[in-house]
């Protein structure tokens, strides 16, 4: 019992540590309209694609999608537990839980 209530004070505490994440601050001004076709263009014949983010995205979504590029450059490190585990991919995350509940198999 000790335990799970151990995993859940440290879910908790991630969560809020993560609602303490300042905003992202918006774009300043829109660009072009005819801008996002000329870059798709651009980038399907010389074969360029957009770097990789800087931060992990909390808003929004991805605008031109590369399987290749990884959209979470801020990876979370466990040090002190082994109630979950986190593993990244390019575009998405899985996070397993061994043990949700005692006796689970």
């Amino acid at each position: 019992m000790q335990r799970v209530i151990q995993t859940f004070c440290f879910v908790i505490a991630i969560v809020l540590a993560t609602a303490c994440v300042a905003p992202a601050t918006p774009a300043t001004s829109a660009p072009p309209a005819d801008s996002a076709s000329t870059d798709a263009t651009t980038n399907a014949t010389t074969g360029d694609t957009a770097g990789a983010p800087d931060h992990n995205l909390t808003e929004g979504c991805i605008e031109h999608f590369d399987e290749s590029i990884d959209y979470f450059p801020e990876k979370v490190e466990l040090t002190y537990t082994d109630g979950f585990a986190v593993d990244y991919h390019n575009s998405y995350k899985v996070i397993t839980i061994p043990t949700p509940w005692p006796g689970a198999e």
